[in-house]
């Protein structure tokens, strides 16, 4: 089972490779609305030390593009299905 910081690294990179306005779009609608940043304070200082590495460490390698769409990965996994059936 994945943890919440894994589940958290799979959107952050999804995030990141879309360019389809509309998917994007659809994410601000699922996500929870959060209190304005006067009211609530900064989210970031919220996260423990460990989610704050992950994060930048996610959004270094999506800015070095070093990221790996969904579709690839699907696509590959899907190939190496198809050599294990055989």
């Amino acid at each position: 089972m994945s943890s919440i910081i894994e589940i958290r690294h799979e959107i952050v990179q999804r995030l990141f490779s879309t360019e389809d306005k509309r998917v994007l779009k659809k994410i601000l609608e699922i996500l929870p609305s959060t209190t304005p940043i006067e009211e609530a304070g900064d989210w970031w200082d919220e996260l423990n030390p460990e989610e704050q590495r992950f994060l930048d460490e996610s959004a270094g390698e999506a800015t070095r593009d070093e990221v790996v769409s969904h579709e690839i990965v699907m696509a590959e996994a899907e190939s190496l299905l198809r050599r294990q059936r055989s």
